[in-house]
């Protein structure tokens, strides 16, 4: 992201991002409009990005609960037929029984459905991601124009024939000011 940008002359501008990265850029005007619209931009990208993350666990708690009903199934059968073998009662009577014992455990998965409420969840979530998919798509367009009007040029801080500053030697830091503090005598 575009933190800030320092104007060397009338078209060429030292921008430099929150990471640290510098870039000289060369642009007839717009240049804040630029810088702007392209942190937009990545804002936005992060947010697709974080809202499909969302989605993806969402998704993730879904089949989780499929996974429990399968399971509450399989322990209701398993609890039936074992109810049926050991006692004499009909097998209508072992499946009640086997669905009285399983009942808690499907409870417990219908509530962890409801609790994380995961459909209703997620179709928010998958228009966030696609009304915010379109205006990276309108915005990028944008930028591509304003790009184009006002002759936008990026140049890596590697490519560029800058001299890197000099590191000040230990001689310079031990008589450099720490820090500049107002005269109150006045």
């Amino acid at each position: 992201m575009n933190k800030e940008y320092t104007q060397i002359n009338d078209t060429d501008y030292i921008v430099s991002s929150d990471k640290g990265r510098i870039d000289l850029v060369k642009s007839n005007d717009n240049i804040e409009k630029i810088l702007m619209k392209e942190n937009e931009i990545e804002t936005l990208n992060e947010r697709i990005g974080e809202n499909n993350n969302i989605l993806n666990r969402y998704k993730s708690r879904k089949k989780m609960q499929k996974n429990l009903y399968l399971f509450d199934l399989m322990l209701i059968i398993f609890v039936s037929s074992f109810l049926y073998a050991i006692s004499n009662s009909s097998f209508i009577s072992a499946i009640m029984m086997g669905t009285i014992i399983g009942l808690p455990c499907i409870i417990v998965t219908t509530a962890y459905g409801f609790l994380s409420n995961s459909y209703q969840n997620s179709n928010k979530t998958s228009d966030k991601i696609e009304a915010d998919s379109y205006k990276v798509e309108t915005l990028t367009k944008e930028l591509k124009e304003l790009k184009a009007k006002s002759n936008y040029q990026k140049i890596p801080y590697s490519e560029t024939h800058i001299a890197p500053m000099k590191q000040p030697t230990k001689e310079y830091i031990k008589y450099k000011v720490k820090r500049l503090v107002p005269n109150k005598e006045k």
